[in-house]
């Protein structure tokens, strides 16, 4: 039983390398069960053990019906800055900032992506449900996606940790019509990569919080 737990967490540790190493991007679909344990040259239920490990480090993920993939952002995990466990309302003055400063940086960095990259980020912007919670998502889950088209990976991450602590701060449910912010939204989404960027993504997310305090 010890041998076959050490041998599944070496096997464990070759897939993480091999997706270091770029030979399993991130989002990539692993080969099936059979393909893969030929090619670490392990049995399959030691590969079934690895494959847990790495599942329950969110390096793997399993989608039902389609396969095991790499996991968008391999070993991220959740609350990993313990944010459960901080009055976080009572510290939106620092979120505000520090989500600030990360945010307009990757949106200046927009005009510098490749053609598809910017129109990748803008059509999911696009598509975006008008509805409060959902344009919300979208211009954060911009930011991020602007990070990871730059490479900037450990960004990425720190963003996402500060998205969560934003989201969970102003506990934001809503999902009522407020025209005003969808004009806000609109404005954003056309002037992503302009200089006015910055009033607009301030007089979204001022919206946002407004409409969170007063519920």
């Amino acid at each position: 039983m010890y041998q076959k737990t050490l041998l599944s967490e070496k096997v464990a540790e070759s897939i993480v390398t091999a997706i270091k190493n770029g030979f399993y991007a991130v989002g990539y679909k692993m080969p099936n069960e059979i393909q893969l344990s030929e090619e670490l040259g392990v049995s399959r239920a030691t590969l079934r053990e690895a494959i847990k490990i790495l599942i329950s480090k969110n390096i793997l993920e399993v989608r039902r019906g389609i396969g095991t993939f790499v996991s968008q952002t391999p070993g991220y995990s959740v609350d990993m800055a313990g944010l459960n466990f901080i009055d976080l309302a009572s510290q939106m003055v620092d979120i505000n900032r520090t989500m600030r400063y990360f945010d307009l940086e990757e949106l200046s960095a927009y005009g510098h992506l490749s053609y598809d990259a910017q129109k990748a980020v803008s059509e999911a912007l696009k598509r975006c449900e008008r509805l409060p919670l959902a344009m919300l998502n979208g211009l954060l889950d911009s930011t991020e996606q602007i990070a990871l088209f730059r490479n900037s990976h450990f960004r990425n991450r720190m963003i996402s940790m500060t998205h969560e602590a934003f989201r969970k701060a102003v506990d934001f449910q809503a999902t009522a019509l407020n025209q005003q912010l969808i004009e806000h939204f609109e404005l954003f989404v056309t002037h992503l990569g302009e200089d006015t960027i910055a009033a607009h993504y301030d007089d979204f997310l001022m919206g946002i919080r407004r409409m969170a305090v007063e519920g």
